[in-house]
C-alpha cells in the first residue's frame, strides 16, 4: 500500500508512512458500537458479492446507515519531538480515514456501527518499480488534456493543464509509469526528470482488456519457450485469480478456458477453480435479482430467476433463490386473480349509479396494479375468492359484487388494513381521488377555491383520509407513453426558472402505479445536459432511478452564478417531474460535476428538505455553501474530489473540518493525485450509498444551539416544517455576494408531551409552521388540544389547531410532494 497524504502537516504531494490505528481509538466516540453486535442479514447479503470479489483491501467498516467501506483504517497526525526526551512522538489529529489504495474516505466516527479488522493481502499485487526523480511538485491539476496508451514497459504520455492559483498552463509531462497494479487500484508515477507526481486509479477505470494486456506484458507473466508447464500454469492461474479479485468473472472464465486448452494436464485445478467461480457467479446473479426486484424491474428479476443454474450453487444461495421464486409465484398469481375478479365483478354491479364509477375504478386499478402494490388488495382477494367458493357451493355469498369492489377501491386508496365492504365509503373515496387529480391540474387559484367549496358541500372524506389517499395517487398529469429512453421536456408551468428544459430517462419497467427514486444530475460548465445524462444512463437504469438532467446553463464557458434563477431551474424541474411521473419524493438525490458540483452544494444546503442526499463531484463549497454548512446536519453528502485539485480540495477539506466533529452524515472521498475530474468508477459506489438513504424529517428538534439553520436569500426559505416569507433586508445577500452580510438563523423543536412548539430566530420577520402526521398517523402535535407556540421567548396560545383541507390541497398543488403532506399552516408575523 502506498503511504498516506497528510496535507495539514506536510508539503503538497509528500507521502508519509501509513500508520494503522485500530478502531479502539474510534470506539469511545461511536454510540452503539459493540464487539458482539449482529449485523443485519440483509446488509450482509447485499455486500457478500462485493466482498467475495474484493476481499484483499483490509478492514471492513459498517456505517449505521448500511454503507460498507473497506480499506486500512488510519488517522491523520504528525510526529513531534518530545521537549524533554527528544524522542519522536506521534500525535493524532485531523480525520479518521479508510484507505483503499486509490482513495481515502473520511467520515464522522459517530457514523460507525461495526468494524471487522482484516489484514491487507498483497498476494495479487503486481509491481513495476522505477526510480522517480522529480525536482518540484506538479502544480494543482485543472484538466487531463490527453492520455496516451501504455507501452510494454507500462509507460504512457500524458498532457495536463495545471494552475498555480493565478494562471492555467498546459504541460506535456515526462513519461508516466504504472508502478503498482492490484485488483482494486493502480498507482502511477512520473519517471525521469521534471515534476514529481503520483496518482491512483481504481482498477475498474482501466477496464479488463487494458489490464489483461498490461499483465501479459509484465516480465513476471511472460512465457518463454521451453518453460516448464508447471511454471506456465502458475503464471496463468495468478492471472485468473487477479481477474476474479477484480470482479471480471467473464474474463476469468476465458482465462480458465485458455489454461485447459493449452495445458490439459491442469484439468483438475481448472475444474476446481471453475466450481469456485460458479459459486461467485451465482451469488452475483442473486444480487442482480435482488437489485432488479428493489428497482421494480420484476420481469427482469423473474427472467434471471428462471435462467439461474442450480448445479454447483451453495445450498444457502439456493434457499434464497427458492424463496424469491415462491414470492414471485405468489404475487403473480395474486395479480392474475385480482385482474380476473375486478373484471368479473364490475359486470355484476346492479345499481346503474354505481356501475360507471366502479368501471372507472377497475380500469385505473388494473392499469396501476403491479407486484409492488398488489398487497393493498389482499382483503379484496380473500373475500372475492370466498364469494366464488360460496357461489360454486350453491350458497349466497357474504358480499355482493358492489361490496366486494368497495373492498378493492378502499383498500387500493387507503391501504389493505383500512379496506371496507361499504359502497358509500368506496364511492366517496373514488370521487375524492378524481377531485384531487383535477384540483392539481387547475391553474387558477379562484377556480381551485370554488372547486373546493363545491366539494365540501357534497360528501367529502375527512382531511386525514385525504392525506392518506394522496400518498397512493398516480401523477396528476401523467406522460401517456413512457419508454426507458431519454426525452426532452419543458416544465408546463415555467415558474421563476424561466422554462428551462430538462432531459429525463425513465427506468426500465416504469409505470405510474409505483413511486420511483430520482437522481438529478447537473452538468459541468460547457458540457450539455444530455451528455451528463449519458454518463449516468446505464447505472440509473440498472438501479431503477428516474434520471433527470436540467439545462441549467448554456455556452462554452458557463459558470455557476449562485442566483435564485439557477435554483429555480432545479426546483421547477422537480415539481414538473412530480406531476408527470410517480416520484418517490423521499428518495430524490442531487449530483453535480465541476460547476454543477458547486451548484449541487449550494442548492442542497439552501433547500435541504427536498433531498435524501447530495453528491458533489469536483465541486467547491464556497460563498453560500460555506455560510450554510449547518444546514447539512440532517442531509447526507457524498463528496468526491481529487486531492491534487488545489483550491477545490482545500475548500472541501475545510467544509469537512466543520462537519466531521459535529457528526454530520457526510462522506468525503479523495482520490490520490487526481484533479478536478469526472470519476466514472464512483458511479456504482454512489448508487450503493444512495440505496440506504431516505429524506429526513427532524421533528423533535430542528437544529440546536450553535447549529441553527441559516438563510441569506429570499428563496432559501423552507427548512423541513418551518418556512419564512420575509427576511430582514440587512440579512439578505440576494444580489452580488457580500461577505460582510450575516445570515438569518432559525431553530425550533416540538415538545409533543406539552403540545408546545419552540422557535428561535434572528433576522426573520415572519414564520410559518407546517404540521402534519408521520407514516404511522401520529401527528406532530395533538390536533385536538390547545397548542403553545413560543417564539424568541414570547408565548402565544392557540386554543385549537384544526387540520385544513385547503392547506393540504394548496400545498400539494404548489409542491406536488405526495410523500410529505401538511395539514396545518400557522403564520406568525413580526417575530
Amino acid at each position: 500500500m502506498p503511504g498516506r497524504r497528510v496535507p495539514s502537516t506536510c508539503r503538497p504531494g509528500q507521502l508519509v508512512p501509513a500508520r494503522r490505528r485500530r478502531f479502539t481509538v474510534l470506539r469511545p466516540g461511536c454510540a452503539g458500537l459493540g464487539r458482539n453486535r449482529f449485523l443485519p442479514l440483509c446488509l450482509l447479503a447485499g455486500t457478500i458479492g462485493l466482498l467475495a470479489a474484493a476481499d484483499t483491501r483490509g478492514d471492513l467498516i459498517f456505517l449505521k446507515d448500511g454503507t460498507v467501506l473497506q480499506g486500512k483504517v488510519s488517522r491523520e497526525g504528525k510526529t513531534i519531538a518530545d521537549p524533554h526526551s527528544g524522542q519522536a512522538v506521534w500525535m493524532p489529529q485531523g480525520f479518521f480515514w479508510v484507505d483503499d489504495g486509490a482513495r481515502r474516505v473520511a467520515f464522522s466516527p459517530g457514523q460507525v456501527q461495526e468494524v471487522q479488522g482484516r489484514e491487507y493481502n498483497a498476494e495479487h499485487d503486481i509491481h513495476s518499480p522505477r526510480v522517480v526523480v522529480g525536482r518540484k511538485w506538479l502544480p494543482a491539476l485543472v484538466e487531463i488534456v490527453s492520455v496516451g496508451p501504455f507501452d510494454e514497459k507500462w509507460d504512457r504520455k500524458v498532457v495536463v493543464r495545471c494552475t498555480d492559483g493565478k494562471v492555467n498552463a498546459e504541460i506535456a509531462l515526462p513519461t508516466q509509469h504504472l508502478s503498482t497494479l492490484t485488483p482494486h487500484y493502480a498507482r502511477l508515477d512520473l519517471s525521469g526528470y521534471g515534476y514529481r507526481w503520483t496518482c491512483c486509479y481504481l482498477t475498474q477505470e482501466l477496464g479488463p482488456e487494458q489490464v489483461r494486456a498490461l499483465i501479459a506484458s509484465h516480465p513476471e507473466f511472460k512465457e518463454e519457450p521451453g518453460m516448464p508447464e508447471g511454471v506456465i500454469a502458475a503464471k496463468r492461474f495468478r492471472v485468473f485469480h487477479f481477474l476474479v479479485q477484480a470482479g471480471w468473472y467473464d474474463h476469468a472464465e476465458k482465462e480458465l478456458e485458455g489454461i485447459l486448452k493449452d495445458l490439459p494436464g491442469e484439468k483438475e485445478k481448472v475444474e476446481t477453480a471453475r466450481e469456485g467461480l460458479k459459486r461467485l457467479r451465482a451469488q452475483q446473479r442473486v444480487d442482480d435479482i435482488r437489485r432488479a426486484q428493489g428497482a421494480g424491474q420484476h420481469r427482469l428479476a423473474q427472467k434471471l430467476l428462471a435462467t439461474l443454474p442450480e448445479e454447483g450453487v451453495p445450498e444457502k444461495t439456493l434457499a434464497e433463490v427458492r424463496a424469491l421464486r415462491d414470492q414471485y409465484e405468489k404475487t403473480t398469481e395474486n395479480l392474475k386473480q385480482a385482474r380476473r375478479f375486478l373484471e368479473e365483478l364490475s359486470k355484476g354491479v346492479s345499481e346503474s349509479s354505481s356501475r360507471e364509477l366502479f368501471a372507472a375504478a377497475v380500469r385505473a386499478i388494473s392499469e396501476e396494479l403491479d407486484h409492488d402494490n398488489v398487497g393493498r388488495l389482499e382483503p379484496f382477494l380473500s373475500q372475492a375468492a370466498q364469494a366464488e367458493r360460496q357461489r360454486r357451493q350453491g350458497t349466497e355469498p357474504d358480499h355482493d359484487p358492489a361490496e366486494l369492489l368497495s373492498l378493492a377501491v378502499s383498500g387500493w386508496l387507503l391501504g389493505g388494513t383500512l379496506a371496507e365492504a361499504k359502497v358509500p365509503v368506496a364511492e366517496r373515496l373514488w370521487r375524492a381521488r378524481e377531485f384531487v387529480l383535477k384540483y392539481q391540474t387547475t391553474t387558477d387559484r379562484d377556480d381551485r377555491r370554488r372547486m373546493l367549496g363545491e366539494y365540501l358541500k357534497g360528501e367529502p372524506i375527512g382531511v386525514d383520509e385525504m392525506a392518506q389517499l394522496i400518498t397512493t395517487l398516480p401523477p396528476p398529469e401523467p406522460e401517456e407513453k413512457v419508454e426507458p429512453t431519454p426525452v426532452k421536456l419543458h416544465p408546463r408551468e415555467s415558474g421563476t426558472g424561466r422554462g428551462a428544459a430538462y432531459y429525463v430517462q425513465p427506468p426500465p419497467e416504469y409505470h405510474h402505479g409505483r413511486p420511483f427514486p430520482v437522481l438529478m444530475v447537473l452538468h459541468q460548465g460547457g458540457e450539455s445536459a444530455r451528455a451528463m445524462l449519458d454518463r449516468w444512463s446505464a447505472h440509473a437504469a440498472r438501479n431503477g432511478y428516474l434520471l433527470v438532467a436540467p439545462e441549467w446553463g448554456q455556452g462554452l464557458k458557463t459558470t455557476y452564478s449562485y442566483t435564485s434563477q439557477e435554483h429555480a431551474v432545479v426546483l421547477d424541474t422537480l415539481r414538473d417531474l412530480r406531476r408527470r411521473y410517480n416520484v418517490d419524493s423521499d428518495r430524490v438525490f442531487l449530483h453535480g460535476w465541476g460547476e454543477g458540483g458547486t451548484m449541487a452544494y449550494d442548492i442542497g444546503l439552501a433547500h435541504p428538505d427536498l433531498f435524501a442526499g447530495v453528491v458533489p463531484m469536483g465541486g467547491r463549497p464556497v460563498y453560500y455553501a460555506q455560510r450554510y454548512r449547518r444546514n447539512a446536519q440532517y442531509l447526507p453528502f457524498y463528496v468526491i474530489s481529487g486531492d491534487h485539485s488545489g483550491l477545490p480540495h482545500a475548500e472541501n477539506r475545510q467544509q469537512f473540518e466543520d462537519w466531521v466533529p459535529k457528526g454530520h452524515p457526510a462522506i468525503l472521498v479523495e482520490y490520490r493525485g487526481r484533479g478536478r475530474e469526472f470519476f466514472a468508477a464512483e458511479l456504482p459506489l454512489v448508487f450503493e450509498w444512495m440505496k440506504h438513504k431516505k429524506r429526513a424529517m427532524p421533528v423533535a428538534e430542528l437544529g440546536g444551539y450553535g447549529r441553527e439553520f441559516q438563510t441569506m436569500r429570499s428563496t432559501d426559505n423552507m427548512f423541513y416544517w418551518v418556512s419564512t416569507d420575509s427576511i430582514n433586508p440587512g440579512n439578505l445577500n440576494d444580489g452580488r455576494w457580500d461577505s460582510r452580510v450575516l445570515a438569518a438563523t432559525l431553530w425550533g423543536y416540538v415538545n409533543r408531551e406539552n403540545n408546545a412548539i419552540h422557535l428561535r430566530t434572528v433576522g426573520l420577520r415572519q414564520l410559518s409552521v407546517w404540521l402534519g402526521r408521520d407514516s404511522k398517523g401520529v401527528g406532530m402535535i395533538d390536533f385536538g388540544a390547545p397548542v403553545t407556540v413560543v417564539i424568541n421567548g414570547q408565548t402565544r396560545m392557540i386554543a385549537r389547531v384544526t387540520p385544513s383541507m385547503e392547506t393540504l390541497l394548496e400545498d400539494l398543488y404548489h409542491r406536488s410532494d405526495r410523500q410529505r403532506v401538511f395539514l396545518v399552516r400557522l403564520d406568525f408575523n413580526k417575530v
